[in-house]
């Protein structure tokens, strides 16, 4: 199976790392993506990880972030369209749910309880299944678009994994 993971924050290095291991050991064939941000970049070299580096936090207002939207998921298209993937994995970046939602492949993202907000909502209503921490209540994630079929629940926080 080929499998593609997008990486966007160092905390997200932490957990995918030992799943990318996981599924490599099985004979998966895993293509990383990362963005620039929080050091992600340091985190994946010391773990042994090599991803395509693809744009960076933009940060402040909203008009910079839609810059940094365009440009990112633009740069993902480019890399990305020329794989085929099975499946692909990440957490909740918007750029990433776009890019895998326009080439069709089916797509997991992680949602956690400190990062609930109305970029949510769209990203929710375009992946295929949605990993989520048992503490946030199943009203809020219905309140966001995702229902319950599309929910992967889990005990603890996605901290707690690596």
């Amino acid at each position: 199976m080929r499998v593609w993971v997008d990486i966007t924050d160092s905390s997200h290095v932490l957990f995918f790392a030992p799943v990318v291991r996981r599924l490599e050991d099985q004979g998966h064939i895993v293509t990383l993506t990362a963005r620039r941000f929080a050091s992600a970049e340091l985190t994946m070299r010391r773990l042994g990880l090599v991803a395509m580096l693809t744009g960076q936090h933009r940060g402040g207002g909203a008009g910079t972030r839609a810059v940094g939207l365009v440009n990112r998921t633009a740069q993902l298209l480019a890399s990305a369209s020329s794989g085929r993937f099975d499946v692909a994995a990440g957490s909740h970046a918007s750029d990433f749910v776009l890019t895998a939602w326009a080439l069709g492949v089916p797509q997991l993202t992680l949602l956690d309880d400190e990062r609930l907000r109305r970029t949510n909502a769209v990203n929710v209503r375009l992946v295929d299944r949605v990993a989520v921490p048992d503490v946030i209540p199943v009203g809020t994630l219905r309140a966001l678009g995702a229902s319950p079929d599309k929910l992967f629940r889990f005990p603890g926080f996605k901290e707690e994994y690596y």
